[in-house]
């Protein structure tokens, strides 16, 4: 969902008589590790897609039916909002520190994909090669999510700690550093661990 806080997306104004629609109630609260999802269907394609269902998985569980309903009940309820206001908050403190040398913007989900000031071989991350991207070189994905790994990133900083952010120029870094990858890492011992 959109972190100004904007519920619907663009599918909910589709004729709900002609358009499934899957929602997903364990992704809006990110509740990891478990995962269920309401189909909406037309009326006219309900038996049909529920016969389907039924002969390709099976029944579900009364254990798996009553936290899906658990979950919609969160989404509908009070949803999200505190979880949306802390990622929106970790991400400005995130990239105010300094510690990022480049990232791509992000106004909605968890994760942020940004390129460490050090090189991000002294850590375990998913960079471009997970995602099947080119021309990203040394950008990972952040979670937003991860207070441990985020405070880690924005100590890396000279003098720079999740207290002590030192601003954001325009060109993506510390008014004292240059936002060229090229700079990011440099002067740092090389890490212990290997590829």
């Amino acid at each position: 969902m959109p972190w100004d806080g904007g519920r619907g997306e663009a599918s909910a104004r589709l004729p709900a008589a002609h358009t499934p629609r899957m929602v997903c109630p364990t992704k809006y609260p990110s509740l990891h590790g478990y995962r269920c999802a309401h189909l909406l269907v037309p009326a006219a394609l309900r038996q049909e897609l529920a016969d389907l269902h039924i002969n390709l998985h099976g029944d579900v569980a009364v254990s798996d039916r009553l936290f899906a309903h658990r979950a919609a009940d969160v989404m509908t309820g009070h949803g999200n909002g505190d979880l949306v206001a802390y990622i929106r908050d970790t991400y400005a403190r995130l990239t105010a520190s300094g510690a990022l040398a480049a990232w791509t913007p992000v106004e909605a989900g968890f994760f942020l994909f940004g390129r460490p000031r050090v090189p991000h071989r002294w850590f375990l991350a998913l960079d471009e090669r997970y995602f099947e991207l080119d021309g990203h070189p040394g950008y990972v994905r952040i979670n937003l999510l991860h207070p441990t790994a985020v405070e880690t990133l924005m100590a890396t900083v000279p003098g720079g700690s999740a207290s002590g952010a030192s601003g954001i120029s325009e060109n993506c870094g510390p008014p004292d550093r240059p936002a060229s990858g090229a700079a990011a890492g440099e002067g740092v011992a090389a890490s212990p661990h290997t590829r």
